[in-house]
Parts: structure tokens; C-alpha cells; sequence
């Protein structure tokens, strides 16, 4: 059985064997337009490109779709002091 903690996983270490870092997805998202909702989205399109269940994508805000995406854009700043 797949759990959700398993597909969690499995989309950190597909988005980590290609970038360097999470910062970098969502540069990478945002290099056409520089705005940090469209860096967001593609990060969690690249965290969720692998085989999941529907239901875990409720787990990482869309922020494309209308989700305000608090959690993300905190851990975001959190990294961001770690560095």
C-alpha cells in the first residue's frame, strides 16, 4: 500500500536528484515572469511528476487554483534565513 508519507517522499528525492535545491524549482518557475506564484506551481507540479494518488496533491497548495499557500510561502522564508 502507498502511503502518503511515501509519495511525499519520493516527489523530495525526484525534485532533489535534479536540482540542487528547492529555491532553484521555483526559480526556475519564475524565470519568465518573476512572480513567486508561478515559482510555487511549478514546484509542486515537479514535486508531484511521478505516479501519486489524487488525494496527496491536497497536501501542497495550489496556489494556481486560488490556495493562499501560507504554509509554503513560510517554509519558503524559513529556508530562505537558513542560507
Amino acid at each position: 500500500m502507498v502511503t502518503t508519507a511515501s509519495i511525499l517522499i519520493k516527489g523530495l528525492r525526484h525534485i532533489y536528484s535534479i536540482y540542487y535545491s528547492m529555491e532553484d524549482v521555483v526559480i526556475e518557475g519564475m524565470n519568465d515572469s518573476g512572480i513567486l506564484r508561478n515559482g510555487i506551481s511549478h514546484l509542486r507540479q515537479v514535486f508531484f511528476t511521478g505516479n501519486h494518488e489524487k488525494r496527496t496533491e491536497k497536501h501542497f497548495a495550489d496556489v494556481v487554483g486560488g490556495a493562499a499557500g501560507k504554509r509554503i510561502n513560510m517554509f519558503l522564508q524559513i529556508i530562505k534565513v537558513a542560507d
